[in-house]
């Protein structure tokens, strides 16, 4: 049967259920995917594949921290992102109502690049790197300092910040 269980991708996503299972909350410690996935009581795991399910990590940025850090982590990783975007959204929001600059204005569009850069490896549907250790990794914590630095140079000019 041709499925998207039945390759490798979704063997990594079976076996990161089988793991969150077993330690929902806390999870198995960061690069613990990796250390447990060969473990023979995840051969029992409903795919095709399920020999190809040990990789570095699951290939997904949600399966991968709830796994290696549990549902604690994940909350609190959740919270962070959830307040960057909407604070980034509401930022975005005012300064394309204001009446700014040219600079301001490429600042602005160098902002929402990195924005969208991290919108895109948030997406949640789709196949990715790992959140603590690669190049995907390193793509996202780089746009949110550069995300950060904008942000802070925007509250430093409060002349077009100000919301009132």
């Amino acid at each position: 049967e041709i499925s998207f269980l039945n390759n490798q991708w979704g063997a990594h996503y079976l076996t990161a259920v089988e793991m969150i299972k077993e330690k929902p909350f806390i999870g198995l410690g960061i690069k613990g995917f990796r250390k447990e996935c060969s473990k023979s009581k995840y051969e029992n795991i409903k795919s095709l594949a399920y020999f190809k399910r040990c990789s570095t990590h699951p290939h997904n940025l949600y399966f991968e921290i709830v796994t290696e850090t549990g549902f604690f982590g994940f909350v609190s990783i959740f919270i962070f992102f959830s307040f960057l975007i909407i604070k980034s959204f509401k930022l975005i929001l005012i300064l394309n109502k204001k009446n700014i600059n040219s600079q301001d204005q490429i600042i602005l569009s160098c902002y929402i690049a990195a924005f969208a850069v991290v919108l895109t490896i948030l997406w949640p549907i789709r196949s990715s790197g790992s959140f603590f250790s690669n190049l995907n990794g390193s793509m996202l914590w780089f746009s949110i300092c550069l995300l950060n630095l904008f942000y802070r140079y925007f509250e430093l000019k409060k002349d077009i910040y100000k919301t009132n």
